[in-house]
């Protein structure tokens, strides 16, 4: 603990970036006890010669060396002072060698990275082949500027040189070769390098490029496009050698500020080359990114089963430890009271040696050692060896050999006194295990058993029930979820400006809902006493929330303590009592923080030495050289003079952004170090082990994680009193209804039972109709009484002995294809004609068994196991009986003829390829409809007869499916939906046209839906189908994230409108958008009385923190990265309310926004990729672990495949009766 101390202290020192000169002799103080504590570690292990010793150790190795460094900056003159202190940060590596469990996952990550060597050569690899590319393509490219021209030169030489093409000029002939214009009176060189003599935009630091092909940037009037200048960027953007283009293709993966780069060479060489973006993003960003994350994913899941295995294993050995110590325990306790009963005299001289040793070893290791968690090792665990590893007195499988311990009874006086020790020895023992595996002392248990258990006296008693009655009901639950869902939208709506009223309303609600947890604690510590009270994690949880809330009432009016009301939204965590996906979000956030916690301090430590190796390197050059980077010479906002700035530099790596800082500090330091800096910040700090949260926080989504746990079946306390409710409400919907339909009901029930006789006679003439009935069509036969059975009597249905049906499965459903299936009967099943009085109902789709005269159609149909369903629902068919159709009839067999043919058509590949064919080329001819469509006459009739076309193939495929499926099959499909949908759009858009209302808007906007159609090609292809489905089916899971996610930022949202509400808003000169400066406008009321004599307006920031709305657009753009920074700004400058903005006076508020980023970008963002791989997995469960991605074709295949290999022959193979065959 006191080198803990000290090494946080040091570090502390370390921050300061202009230390004061007596910390001259703490850093004295610092090197000597460092040394001391190597000088006792070397004597007490000895070196380097024998094993374990100081240096064989490779922790004790960081050690030595600082101390050695320390030294020698000290005695030795080595020039650069500032660069030298920077080694002085690897003390904060000390913390590693001193945090318990920051060793183990310090070598996890060393392991991760060892994983990563191959995916990383990978990726250097095709960076290189990336920029060797871009270096052919784009050489010199960013150079290309527009110069003014033509120049100011004398007539001698502007003859000369208008004498000469462009091209000529272009190629740099002459400013190439200055020697023949040197005696002239105008200077080339410096002409074209001078930047007063280039285009540039309004606002922008660069010149604006150009390109002479003909897609690229053109130049305006009076300027021609050159090589000319630097390059952008302060000369740091460009592909003129390999190393620069190989960073500019690392920007390019990494994603960072990467428009500014695929714009700038779209400019300068030309529009087709946005291909090799296209494909540089995909295999880069997309590709190789993400196998980093796997193969760290996938080396932390080792290092994890490795570690837990380890674990299991201690665990084994110490249960095992422990069932030896109960069984000897028990031996000695029956042999003393044996002795006791017989009253002999005798002893054992092997127990008398064993307890003995026991006793000795036990007493020579009084001391108690602890293992890595800090938890006790009892006495028995440091000697195992004397009570186990012997054999003698109790055997390998722990029997007790009685004989044996008789042996030596005539040794030594008083073996009854030592067996007793033993005895007692063996029991102290096991309550040392018992104790080493509590949370608290024995102790503190006795403490809170006499002061936090209140049982004073009877009336007392009886006050606890009352109360513990009361409070712990379901409906107190219910009304205190319900007062904490009314809290947490008083707090939401807040808003600026707000009326008094309004304010005054909040106000009082605050104290309402404050008093009402206070009272529920307070009931709560009554009913449950203070120690059963403080036994659950919600109840310590709520007492701290009502503890602020108390103490915030308190400190209302002091300034800057306004930040305490946001304590009280962690209250919304207690609906994950009764919301499970709340509850298990959290879980698996919790379990996430604490197997992130070491990892989390590794991050810190590695962030801490790079802030305070930035602040050594680069502070003093920002300050020296700002002038370079700041055109009014001030520091700019993101610097590394200080320690705090040099953090958010630092962090802002971290999430992503790092070109921008590191070309300022590339300009003010030089380009080697602060290469070599940011880029390791950029590959461990955001490759490696951002990764590795990543990762942590999927393998938080296990099945384990995930599993419904031993009480998730109970019932909370909401649940409950909902259930009252609703059966309340049940109760007297029934009792009304009992009262007002009584009459109606005593008359419909002789009704009641004729409809129930009718349906009986329908099944029965039903059945008589089908033995009548000897049409080969028999499988689409049905009876019209059928038709009118309610649907509740299908088990009347079902159970009537005397009938078979055919019972149409869909496919999904059907056993036929799983491995369990009974086959014995196949064969026998389809020899059997039809029975007599067997009927299907009507157009179904099932594997037609039809009569032995048409056997061989029936095998054929029962081969490709599909055919016409029925056309419409029962429910349609019972409302509607003209829709029924009897096949029986003549029209009946035309039209079920009818049906078979449109069905075979459909289903035909070839049918379905001419399809897929025309959406094709239906989405490549909407793809010529551009802006120029208008210019293009021939194109336009072409597109518009096509269109036509197409249109009408579409509906005569749509017609063809309703006959052949039905609309039963058709409008149950969503794929069929979607088809539909944008066939309805094709037939409007046509009646439009036909009607002469084209131009309308309505018609016009409807005609844009036309662009779905590339989506039916989605549910042509089975891989995708499947895909898509799978995406779908996360939905639900992605939906309840969303909410978890929106609770969170809820939260943060709050709490920016406490802090930044109506503080946003500025006074700016309307003329150069910049803001006054304060000395000039103070406030509002300032800015507002400069209306008459300047251009001037009080504006607000566009996205700003003025009601939980805008708090929550504002939070989704710092999360994403995008446009965060002028929200951030605008934060660190705010004052007060309609006060102007001061440059960094709120400089902390920074951590605001570091504090969201962790919790609300880095965990809640996420969990999204966590829950689509976790619904991925449970369908791949689903489909009892096979692949997800297999089409149904594929997945028939595989279980014909697997069922075939689980037979056994039906015929056995004769033996040969070969004589030479048998010989062999």
């Amino acid at each position: 603990m006191f080198i803990m101390i000290t090494i946080l202290t040091n570090c502390v020192f370390m921050t300061m970036s202009d230390p004061p000169p007596w910390a001259k002799n703490v850093e004295y103080t610092f090197t000597g006890i460092y040394t001391f504590e190597s000088m006792i570690k070397i004597a007490a292990r000895g070196f380097c010669i024998d094993q374990f010793t100081f240096l064989r150790d490779p922790w004790n190795w960081l050690d030595f060396s600082v101390i050695i460094m320390a030294y020698t900056t000290e005695f030795v003159d080595l020039g650069n002072v500032s660069a030298l202190r920077t080694f002085r940060v690897l003390r904060a590596l000390k913390t590693i060698t001193v945090i318990p469990g920051l060793k183990t996952i310090v070598g996890a990550l060393i392991q991760s990275v060892k994983k990563l060597s191959d995916v990383m050569i990978l990726t250097v690899f095709c960076l290189s082949v990336f920029a060797l590319v871009g270096l052919q393509l784009f050489m010199g490219n960013l150079r290309q500027k527009c110069v003014r021209w033509p120049p100011p030169i004398n007539d001698t030489l502007q003859e000369d040189f208008f004498g000469m093409d462009n091209e000529t000029f272009a190629n740099s002939t002459l400013y190439g070769n200055t020697t023949g214009l040197s005696n002239g009176t105008f200077d080339w060189d410096s002409y074209i390098n001078d930047e007063g003599n280039f285009y540039f935009l309004e606002g922008s630091l660069d010149a604006l490029l150009c390109g002479n092909s003909s897609d690229a940037g053109k130049c305006p009037e009076g300027y021609m496009c050159m090589k000319a200048g630097r390059n952008p960027n302060y000369g740091y953007t460009s592909y003129d050698t390999f190393s620069w283009a190989f960073l500019s293709l690392f920007r390019l993966m990494t994603q960072d500020y990467w428009e500014n780069l695929f714009q700038l060479t779209l400019r300068a060489a030309g529009k087709t080359y946005m291909i090799f973006f296209v494909v540089v993003i995909f295999l880069g960003s997309f590709y190789l990114i993400n196998l980093i994350l796997a193969v760290v994913a996938m080396a932390y899941a080792e290092q994890n089963d490795a570690t837990m295995l380890e674990e299991q294993q201690r665990e084994k050995e110490f249960q095992q430890l422990l069932e030896q110590l109960k069984k000897h325990q028990e031996e000695q306790e029956k042999l003393l009271r044996d002795r006791k009963s017989s009253g002999s005299s005798q002893s054992s001289s092997a127990v008398e040696k064993k307890t003995g040793d026991s006793a000795t070893a036990a007493a020579n290791n009084e001391g108690k050692s602890k293992d890595c968690n800090g938890r006790v090792i009892p006495r028995v665990m440091l000697e195992r060896s004397a009570m186990v590893e012997e054999p003698s007195p109790v055997d390998e499988q722990g029997k007790s050999d009685p004989d044996h311990l008789l042996a030596g009874s005539q040794d030594g006086p008083g073996l009854q006194q030592r067996a007793e020790s033993a005895v007692s020895m063996i029991s102290n023992t096991m309550e040392e295990l018992e104790e080493a595996h509590q949370k608290c002392p024995p102790w503190w248990y006795k403490f809170a058993r006499m002061f936090l258990v209140w049982d004073c006296c009877p009336l007392w008693l009886k006050l606890k029930a009352f109360v513990r009655l009361i409070v712990m009901d379901p409906f107190v639950d219910l009304g205190i979820t319900i007062c904490i869902v009314l809290n947490t939208m008083f707090m939401a709506m807040e808003h600026y400006p707000m009326t008094e009223e309004f304010e005054n309303v909040l106000t009082v609600g605050n104290l309402v809902f404050t008093g009402i947890f206070t009272a529920e604690m307070v009931l709560k510590l009554i009913a449950l006493d203070p120690y059963d009270y403080f036994q659950q994690g919600w109840n310590i949880f709520d007492s701290i929330i009502v503890t602020l809330s108390l103490v915030e009432l308190g400190l209302a009016n002091v300034q800057g303590l306004s930040v305490l009301r946001s304590f009280r939204l962690l209250r919304v965590f207690k609906l994950a009592k009764s919301w499970p996906t709340l509850n298990m979000l959290i879980k698996i956030i919790g379990n996430s923080i604490g197997a992130l916690g070491n990892l989390t301090l590794v991050l810190a430590i590695i962030v801490f030495i790079f802030a305070v190796v930035g602040m050594q390197l680069f502070g003093k050059s920002y300050k020296e050289c700002v002038c370079k980077i700041s055109q009014d010479c001030t520091l700019p906002r993101w610097h590394m003079h200080d320690f705090f700035h040099a953090f958010l530099i630092i962090f802002r790596i971290l999430c992503g952004e790092w070109i921008e800082t590191m070309w300022d500090c590339m300009q003010v330091a030089g380009q080697p170090m602060c290469l070599i800096v940011f880029l390791m910040v950029m590959v461990i700090g955001n490759l490696v082990v951002l990764n590795l949260f990543l990762a942590l926080l999927l393998s938080s989504f296990s099945a384990d994680s995930l599993a419904a746990s031993e009480d998730d079946g109970e019932m909370n306390n909401l649940q409950i009193a909902i259930g009252r409710i609703t059966r309340a409400i049940d109760f007297v919907k029934r009792t009304v209804l009992m009262l007002l339909h009584l009459r109606w009901k005593e008359k419909r029930e002789p009704a009641e039972e004729e409809e129930d006789n009718k349906k009986d006679n329908y099944v029965l003439n039903h059945m008589d109709s089908g033995q009548d009935s000897k049409s080969e069509y028999i499988d689409g036969v049905a009876g019209k009484e059928q038709l009118f059975v309610d649907e509740l009597d299908h088990m009347n249905f079902i159970n009537n002995p005397s009938l078979t049906v055919q019972v149409p499965i869909a496919s999904e459903e059907s056993d036929l294809y799983d491995e369990e299936t009974s086959t014995q009967s196949d064969t026998e099943d389809t020899k059997k004609p039809l029975s007599s009085g067997s009927t299907s109902s009507m157009c179904s789709t099932v594997d037609y068994k039809a009569l032995e005269v048409e056997a061989e159609e029936a095998a054929d149909e029962a081969a490709e196991g599909q055919g016409p369903e029925e056309c419409f629902t029962e429910a349609c068919v019972r409302r509607f009986p003209f829709l029924y159709v009897d096949i029986t009839t003549n029209k009946g067999k035309i039209w079920w003829n009818l049906r078979k043919t449109c069905f075979k058509i459909v289903e035909h590949n070839w049918f379905e390829t001419f399809i897929i064919f025309m959406i094709l080329l239906s989405s490549g001819a909407l793809a010529f409809e551009d802006i120029y469509i208008e210019q293009r006459k021939v194109i336009r009739t072409i597109l518009e007869h096509a269109d036509k076309i197409f249109s009408y193939v579409f509906v005569l495929e749509m017609l063809l499916k309703w006959v052949a499926y039905g609309f039963k099959v058709y409008f149950t499909n969503a794929w069929c939906w979607l088809d539909f949908l944008i066939v309805d759009v094709s037939i409007i858009s046509l009646t439009a046209n036909w009607l002469g209302y084209s131009e309308l808007g309505a018609i016009k906007s409807l005609r844009t839906l036309r662009a779905l159609r590339p989506l039916r090609a989605l549910s042509r292809f089975e891989g995708m189908r499947v895909v898509v489905n799978a995406l779908l089916g996360a939905i639900p899971s992605i939906m309840n994230v969303l909410l978890v996610c929106l609770i969170f930022w809820l939260i943060f949202s709050i709490m920016g409108v406490n802090l930044f509400a109506g503080k946003y808003y500025r006074c700016i000169n309307t003329t150069t958008d910049e803001p006054f400066d304060i000395s000039e406008v103070n406030n509002k009321s300032d800015c507002l009385a400069l209306l008459h004599t300047h251009q001037v307006r009080w504006v607000n920031v566009k996205v700003n923190f003025d009601n939980v709305g805008l708090g929550y657009l504002s939070l989704l753009q710092v999360a994403t990265f995008k446009g965060w920074m002028d929200i951030m700004y605008a934060a660190v400058d705010s004052r007060e309310i309609e006060e102007q903005p001061l440059y960094e006076t709120n400089l902390y508020m920074y951590i605001y926004f570091v504090i969201f980023i962790i919790f609300g970008a880095f965990f809640t963002l996420n969990l999204f990729i966590g829950v689509i791989i976790d619904n991925f997995n449970q369908q791949k469960k689903k489909f009892g672990g096979k692949d997800i991605f297999m089409t149904e074709e594929q997945k028939k295949y595989y279980n014909a495949m697997k069922k075939l290999g689980s037979k056994k022959p039906q015929k056995p193979i004769p033996r040969p009766h070969v004589w030479h065959v048998k010989s062999i």
